[in-house]
């Protein structure tokens, strides 16, 4: 009995350290007013467009990041430091 009590927790062992090992990094930041600059580029009959070249002068590269922002808002800063891949859906979202 004792014998397979090690065994299991070995084998809970070894499971948690490859979960770990797999685990991935997500950050979610749900918009206010300083995360949130809008992005209308995919709304079909948007007259408000945020794809001209002075919305994205300081933002690296200097093109148009699609939102109301020449820069990076706050969100952006935090995730630089943590690393996260980035993700944009095609369809907007």
């Amino acid at each position: 009995m004792a014998m397979q009590g090690r065994a299991l927790a070995v084998l809970v062992i070894v499971n948690m350290a490859a979960a770990a090992l797999s685990a991935s990094l997500v950050t979610f930041i749900f918009g206010d007013s300083l995360t949130e600059v809008g992005n209308n580029n995919f709304l079909q009959y948007s007259l408000a467009k945020s794809n001209f070249p002075y919305y994205g002068i300081d933002y690296p590269g200097g093109q148009a990041t699609g939102r109301f922002t020449n820069g990076r808002t706050i969100g952006d800063i935090i995730c630089i430091f943590i690393s996260p891949t980035s993700y944009i859906h095609k369809r907007g979202g």
